[in-house]
């Protein structure tokens, strides 16, 4: 399922949060390619804008291979791996991969550790459930973000204050240590705080390997995959599929497998065809099952 033969890194992490790993020159080529990316890269505002929302189309948010048996944090084949499996990925593989790709094209990128909040103020768990990226240009300092499932299309300027991107309404607050993102009312999570200095990507990896492998993780218990558009978001969690936006139909259930294979590929750009049969059977039914569950938790 996953292909780690393809070395995609060029230094070791430093202690200070930069490293300087980054796609060689035939990935990057390689990448540009499958995101139709035509036009020259350099290390602008205007590329970092591009390059989030070419990130942001091609690759979903998505726990499939976690739910497939994958728990693997192996930071070395995720680029390839986004690339080969057409699965999409979660926060550490879509986040760390844009990281390389800005950094072959000359951007100063540091890792941000974030924790993703349900409830506003409530501290999330584990500490460290997201990988943000800090994208430093001259003077101004971004927030490059592709791993949020329903976060921001662009990236934000680190100011403080509300930031509109289409019908989201989002907020960055300040405080001397950390910067909080607050989400849309509508979100699926309340808001992200992220330490302000930068840590060794090699930090996420606890927090990681208990999301991917704790019996109690939502990323094991729950199938969830989401696509952030221009206008809107698209959700499939188990087998609930819903389109937030200004004017979007209500929320539908997924009646039966075919449909839900069809409404992965067409919405998400998410394919399963590379793994067997029985691995989409299994998965259909672990589907089936937390649905199920969800179904009795609304009735309680």
């Amino acid at each position: 399922m996953n292909d780690r033969s393809h070395p995609q890194q060029s230094a070791d992490v430093t202690s200070a949060g930069h490293d300087a790993a980054m796609a060689d020159a035939a990935t990057l080529d390689r990448y540009q390619r499958h995101l139709a990316l035509n036009d020259k890269l350099t290390a602008d505002e205007r590329t970092l804008k591009t390059l989030q929302q070419a990130h942001l189309d091609a690759f979903a948010y998505s726990n499939i291979d976690v739910m497939l048996g994958d728990t693997v944090f192996d930071l070395s084949s995720y680029l390839h791996q986004l690339m080969n499996s057409r699965h999409g990925g979660l926060c550490y593989q879509l986040n760390y991969s844009l990281a390389l790709v800005l950094r072959a094209v000359g951007f100063d990128v540091g890792y941000l550790w974030g924790t993703v909040s349900k409830e506003r103020g409530q501290p999330g768990n584990p500490a460290g459930n997201h990988l943000g990226l800090l994208v430093t240009l001259g003077e101004r300092k971004w927030l490059a973000e592709a791993g949020l499932g329903d976060g921001p299309r662009h990236p934000l300027l680190l100011v403080p204050g509300p930031v509109q991107q289409g019908p989201f309404r989002y907020e960055l607050t300040e405080e001397p240590a950390t910067w909080t993102l607050v989400h849309d009312n509508r979100g699926t999570f309340a808001e992200v705080v992220f330490a302000k200095t930068p840590v060794p990507v090699e930090a996420f990896r606890s927090p990681a390997n208990e999301q991917m492998t704790s019996p109690d993780s939502g990323f094991v218990r729950t199938f969830a995959v989401m696509k952030r558009c221009e206008d809107e978001a698209h959700l499939l969690r188990g087998r609930v599929y819903e389109v937030m936006g200004e004017q979007c139909p209500p929320a539908r259930v997924v009646a039966s497998q075919p449909e839900w294979l069809e409404l992965l590929g067409s919405r998400f750009g998410v394919y399963l065809g590379n793994v067997s049969e029985r691995q989409r059977n299994e998965l259909w039914d672990k589907v089936c099952a937390s649905h199920e569950c969800w179904l009795r938790e609304q009735d309680g």
